[in-house]
């Protein structure tokens, strides 16, 4: 078992860290998230791992790539969010079984 998976096995979302399904596309409500984490202490949102009753699942997600380029726009969008903390070398990608 892999320390990804055993950290896995301990993940509850909390006022560090926060659990998005984002299987084809960047979730919109995670800059909520993103915006609670800038003004305060910060903290880490996961895609592709959803939190259900029975604990949580890996959904993955498809086209990591997309899924980033999708986050960068919106982070970079003066529109939308005033200033984009986040750097590409923030962003990790990590492979369970047959899902990123």
């Amino acid at each position: 078992m892999s320390t990804f998976e055993n950290m896995l096995k301990k993940l509850k979302e909390n006022n560090k860290l926060e659990l998005k399904q984002a299987l084809t596309t960047f979730p919109n409500e995670a800059l909520l998230t993103y915006s609670a984490f800038a003004n305060t202490d910060g903290g880490i949102i996961v895609f592709g791992i959803e939190e259900t009753k029975e604990g949580l699942k890996v959904t993955g997600v498809e086209n990591p790539e997309k899924v980033k380029k999708e986050m960068f726009d919106c982070l970079n969008n003066r529109e939308r969010v005033s200033k984009n903390l986040i750097t590409d070398d923030m962003v990790k990608e990590e492979v369970l079984g047959d899902k990123k």
